[in-house]
């Protein structure tokens, strides 16, 4: 199972500049300094349609969004690819995907996301 275990600094996607095995780019979303001004969304719900999500995962159990009404056990969604009522992802992507978007942040483990907090 994939796991989200890089910092921040080797997520690049998240800065807008820094270094590639020492080549210089400006690809990032500058994330770091949006986090100055903000780095909570408490109303927004993702989906993230993909190979599912690891909702145990340490980085986004707490970010986790709740289905109120569950219906055949989609407490946290579905598997878009696997399409079995359990949204666990059974490829990795799916996580590295939720990781990217809403991994906590400021906890000392894995990755910030880029809302951390909700």
């Amino acid at each position: 199972v994939y796991k989200l275990q890089y910092n921040l600094w080797k997520s690049w996607t998240l800065l807008e500049t820094g270094a590639n095995e020492g080549i210089p780019f400006e690809s990032g979303i500058d994330a770091e300094r949006g986090w100055k001004i903000r780095n909570k969304a408490p109303s927004i719900v993702v989906a993230v349609i993909d190979s599912g999500i690891r909702y145990t995962h340490e980085d986004l159990a707490g970010n986790m969004w709740h289905n109120a009404n569950p219906v055949s056990g989609d407490l946290y969604g579905t598997n878009a690819v696997a399409n079995n009522g359990d949204p666990m992802d059974d490829e990795g992507h799916g996580t590295h995907c939720a990781g990217i978007i809403g991994a906590l942040g400021d906890n000392g483990i894995g990755i910030t996301g880029v809302a951390w907090s909700h």
